[in-house]
């Protein structure tokens, strides 16, 4: 009887570490944005799909284009079931066109947000010919110097992703203000300085929550930004987390990082803000300003605080498991 019982309290011990084991092994499938370009003519046309996906919804596209060519206003489709996007720009000039992608939804019947992002795909409208007589001749005489070669077009933006080899003064607090308009918040954000240039991401959601309910990326020359906010897309009551992170050249100098933490609180379903019941975390050291900066660049909210019901139920396990080692000294010995 005690052989049985010790062997009982084992496979409870095991069975209780397994099962957690056993489930996030089988999370996390490998969801990735395949972007292609087509140029044809002076039009580009830009499509986007889910590659490892079979359902979507609650799906919002953005195609934005950027760079010093810029090809025109963003494409968007909000509230998309599909899992691929397009968009096309047309009567473009020669040149090259660059884009970044961004799409946020649940896959697969998830309950959250997934969150990907494509941060740079580029295209070249080609020159179209001069015109000329049927030999191709334009009627100037021919130049016997040699052709220089063109110099690289420097990128508007620059692309900063080692964070590891920054001075603090690199890191910037950005101010963020907040107006209800209605139907939706009015978050408006500033940096420091005068000359502003680079990439502003916006991400607003559930306090503890690792998926943002809202997420906007901007390209900026100016040191102000405004986002918005639809009440719409906020899932309940509660308070919510708003993050702004910036990546560029301010002043002059590149590679500067932009910081900004704010929260409100949803009162009710016609969506009454009011301020945060909790205190907003700003991260004061480098490290922590590094964390939260690879988190919004991998789609996800600041780990305010571990989450409750996992803390209880992580309470609950090793409680139960105490009590089978218990069991089984007793049985033991």
């Amino acid at each position: 009887m005690a052989t049985l019982l010790r062997r009982v309290a084992l496979l409870a011990i095991l069975a209780l570490f397994m099962a957690p084991l056993s489930a996030y092994a089988t999370e996390g499938d490998s969801y990735a944005l395949d972007v292609t370009t087509e140029v044809e003519g002076n039009s580009i046309s830009v499509t986007a799909t889910i590659e490892n996906a079979e359902t979507a919804t609650s799906g919002e596209w953005k195609i934005v284009p950027f760079g010093k060519n810029n090809a025109g206003k963003p494409a968007t489709q909000p509230q998309s079931e599909e899992l691929s996007f397009s968009g096309t720009w047309n009567d473009l000039a020669p040149g090259e066109y660059c884009f970044k992608v961004h799409y946020t939804g649940k896959l697969d019947g998830a309950t959250s947000n997934t969150v990907l992002k494509k941060d740079k795909v580029c295209a070249t409208v080609e020159g179209v010919d001069e015109p000329g007589d049927e030999n191709g001749n334009d009627g100037e005489e021919p130049s016997n110097e040699e052709p220089k070669e063109e110099e690289p077009e420097e990128s508007p933006v620059t692309e900063c992703t080692d964070l590891e080899n920054l001075d603090p003064e690199d890191f910037h607090e950005i101010t963020i203000d907040q107006k209800d308009a209605g139907d939706s918040i009015k978050v408006t954000a500033t940096l420091p300085g005068n000359n502003v240039d680079g990439a502003w991401e916006f991400m607003a959601g559930l306090w503890d929550a690792e998926e943002p309910d809202v997420v906007e990326t901007k390209i900026a020359t100016e040191k102000t930004v405004t986002f918005s906010i639809p009440k719409s897309k906020l899932a309940k009551e509660g308070d919510y987390l708003i993050l702004v992170v910036f990546s560029g050249t301010i002043d002059g100098k590149e590679c500067q990082w932009g910081i900004g933490l704010d929260g409100f609180y949803l009162e009710d379903e016609e969506g009454a803000i009011a301020p945060p019941t909790k205190d907003v975390p700003k991260p004061t050291t480098p490290e922590g300003k590094e964390r939260v900066i690879k988190n919004a660049k991998g789609g996800k909210m600041p780990n305010t605080a571990a989450p409750m019901v996992t803390n209880f139920a992580l309470g609950a396990l090793m409680m139960v498991a105490g009590v089978g080692l218990l069991v089984y000294r007793r049985f033991s010995f």
